[in-house]
């Protein structure tokens, strides 16, 4: 069994006693005429001290279960307080009185102490239908065992002179105590009952060793107390060590209590099979005894009235679930039609301006549904948890747009991978600043249902009760409150997929920039005639292995294409200046970019040597008049040249309008131009537009002698490639 921390000192507390306990036994047993410190009164006092010492100890941290263990050590330290009182007569010699009525009451309080301690922390978990109908079985169960203690009684008592006199004679022995005995064995099956219902794991701890820890004192009390009425003198007998073993189960379930649920069919079988039967034959029991023939000496029969008040007992427990079935029944059809309306109204919502206007008409929306007071849709990004919508009276402190405390945010995040689940906070322990002010807004409860988009969990809508009774029905409707989030993650899923996306490439961009997490590379530029480097196109490479045309197209969707230019183009202007003197650079330059010159004019003022810039083909260009007035305020600065000229948009429009110094072949052009007729063809015919319109070619991409050979023969005059050089870092 795991142990939490809280729980490891009380744990070791028992474990210890129960070595005690042990060795008491032992010694006890090898020599039994021992001193007048008898072993088993040592044992008797040290077990139910060392429970309830351990039980001190768990409930010093602050849980959901310190109530109970600080109930229950209560409980067992009145047992050990009258096991010490029944100590002082076997000590001193001397019987008195007074200990010994002070030992059973210690005995008997802190019996029942202990028993309503276990069933007020099971019937605290059920829902008030739950606990009701629990309650009706247990005491079913109760009211039958008594039944039968009575029954046996009056058969004991009866006989063919028999007087009612008779009856009330020693009723001390023959009912109160086996009553009280009944009492305590009856009370432990309703706990398991209601443990069963709860769908309690088994376990060898919590509920179970309280149970089963309740039982064995009952049994060893009960011993003892035969034992004194019979006048049978003390001597070594199994319920002297019965008892401290059953405080310290006791002990060890209140240590390691929880309420998880259990798992598997044959268990939920068993479950059900034991909470549902127990109390139909106790039911049965009585009934039985009713029918049995028997005189009556007493005007008014016992058995006759347990067997009434158990019929009794289970009519209501019948009319209650008859009620339940109805409401359930009632409930189930005005959920259908509230899923249809819901439905209806989610299906024709449209898409505001705003991921946040969108998320403030689901919450308009939820607050249609019953029992909903207010509504709070939180968006997760990379950011955080950040409020998107808010309806209904403000519950958490929160502000639309502000990402949740970290402690909050990494809560629901955790528990939003599991589904719905319900938040209760009333007379909740709250951890923390942010939750103290929830629990100080008046909210009870909330439904927090995560929304969902391609299996991924990209939000939570809270749906809120500030009323009792809209607290408690929020728990009775999780299938209409799953649907509505379901269709809401279907309607807000794709914005927010897409917002965090775009938060995930802002923050990755800005790191890029930040860390210069980029090398600049330069590729030589070369007069094919006489093969010498004439410029260097500067290119970078990202070093996370980024393709520089994927990092930039995504830079580009999120608005922070020409920051990461800028950035990039600083670092290769400064690399640069190690490049041989007499070559030429060329920077590529996006339109966008070009078209607001002032910062691209400020870089430029700080190169050394001739600078080319490249405006790519790739991208559209819709205000050609626009770009020709940003770029004549840089071309007393530097030479333009059209990138991937043939692979583009506009083609030769392109060149005519921009005018450049140079056209930079593409390398779909290149590749295999020295098999292909229609690629020379294509060629010959630009070099002749080049020409003419006063520009020179730049071929791309040679890879092969072939192909730079054919180049050549073409009248190319410059060239660039892998078969030439590779890019490179300057150094």
């Amino acid at each position: 069994m795991r142990l939490e921390f809280d729980t490891h000192p009380g744990a070791l507390s028992v474990a210890g006693a129960s070595l005690i306990v042990a060795v008491c036994a032992l010694l006890e047993w090898t020599n039994p005429r021992n001193s007048w410190l008898l072993w088993e009164d040592l044992s008797a006092v040290i077990g139910p001290a060392a429970g309830a010492a351990a039980l001190l100890l768990a409930s010093r941290h602050w849980n959901d279960y310190h109530r109970l263990r600080r109930a229950l050590t209560i409980a067992v330290a009145l047992v050990a307080a009258g096991q010490a009182l029944a100590c002082i007569p076997d000590v001193t010699g001397k019987s008195i009185a007074i200990l010994s009525g002070a030992s059973e009451l210690c005995y008997v309080v802190g019996s029942v102490m202990g028993i309503t301690a276990l069933l007020a922390s099971l019937y605290s978990r059920m829902h008030p239908y739950e606990r009701l109908i629990s309650t009706l079985n247990g005491l079913v169960i109760i009211a039958a065992a008594m039944t039968v203690v009575v029954a046996n009684w009056i058969h004991q008592s009866m006989g063919p002179t028999s007087q009612t006199g008779a009856i009330w004679a020693n009723p001390t022995t023959n009912l109160i105590l086996p009553l009280v005995s009944a009492l305590f064995f009856s009370s432990a099956a309703a706990a398991v009952v209601a443990a069963l219902s709860l769908r309690v794991a088994p376990s060898r701890g919590g509920v179970w060793a309280v149970a089963t820890g309740i039982v064995l004192m009952a049994i060893a009390w009960e011993g003892w107390l035969a034992r004194f009425i019979a006048g049978t003198p003390d001597s070594i007998e199994p319920m002297d060590f019965i008892f401290p073993a059953g405080a310290l189960a006791v002990a060890w379930g209140g240590v390691t209590w929880n309420i998880a649920i259990g798992r598997g069919r044959r268990y939920e079988r068993f479950a059900d099979f034991t909470s549902v039967w127990m109390p139909v034959l106790a039911i049965a029991g009585c009934a039985v005894l009713d029918v049995m023939p028997r005189s009556r000496p007493l005007d008014i029969d016992p058995v006759a009235v347990g067997t009434c008040t158990v019929v009794f007992l289970t009519v209501g427990r019948q009319a209650v679930l008859q009620n339940r079935e109805r409401e359930a029944r009632d409930r189930f059809d005005k959920q259908e039609s509230e899923r249809t309306a819901a439905t209806t109204a989610l299906a024709s919502l449209e898409f505001g301006a705003s991921i946040e206007e969108s998320a403030e008409r689901i919450c308009l929306e939820a607050l249609r549904l019953e029992g909903i007071d207010t509504v709070i849709v939180f968006g997760f990004t990379p950011s955080g948890v950040i409020p998107l919508a808010q309806a209904g009276p403000p519950t958490r402190a929160v502000a639309i747009g502000h990402p949740l405390p970290d402690e909050a945010a990494l809560e629901i995040k955790d528990h939003a991978m599991f589904g719905l689940w319900l938040e209760r906070w009333s007379g909740k322990t709250a951890a923390n600043g942010f939750d103290r002010a929830t629990v100080a807004s008046g909210l009870l409860a909330e439904a927090m249902a995560p929304l969902t988009w391609n299996d991924e969990v990209v939000g939570v809508l809270a749906l809120g009760a500030t009323t009792r009774e809209h607290a408690l029905r929020l728990e009775r409707r999780v299938t209409t409150l799953t649907e509505f989030s379901v269709m809401s993650g279907a309607f807000l899923g794709p914005a927010l997929v897409d917002r965090a996306q775009r938060e995930t490439t802002i923050a990755e961009v800005q790191a890029v920039i930040a860390t210069r997490a980029f090398t600049p590379v330069f590729q030589p530029i070369v007069d094919l005639d006489c093969r010498e480097f004439v410029g260097y196109e500067s290119l970078v490479r990202f070093k996370d292995g980024t393709r520089p045309d994927v990092r930039f197209l995504a830079a580009d969707k999120v608005g922070m294409m020409v920051e990461l230019e800028r950035a990039v183009l600083r670092e290769q202007i400064a690399q640069a200046r190690k490049l041989p003197k007499g070559s030429f650079l060329t920077l590529n330059v996006s339109p966008a970019l070009a078209i607001e010159p002032d910062p691209l004019i400020e870089l430029l003022r700080q190169v050394d040597r001739p600078v080319v810039l490249e405006i790519t083909e790739h991208v559209e260009i819709d205000d050609y008049p626009k770009l020709m007035a940003a770029l004549g305020r840089v071309r007393p600065m530097a030479m333009l040249a059209v990138d991937d000229a043939g692979a583009g948009y506009a083609g030769l429009r392109h060149i005519l309008e921009l005018r450049p110094q140079y056209v930079k072949l593409d390398i779909s052009l290149v590749r295999n131009i020295d098999t292909d007729p229609a690629r020379q063809a294509m060629v010959t015919g630009m070099a002749h537009f080049a020409e003419s319109v006063g520009c020179s070619l730049i071929a791309e991409g040679i890879e092969t002698a072939n192909e730079l050979t054919t180049l050549r023969l073409l009248r190319i005059p410059f060239g660039q490639g892998f078969h030439l050089a590779k890019p490179a870092p300057v150094e």
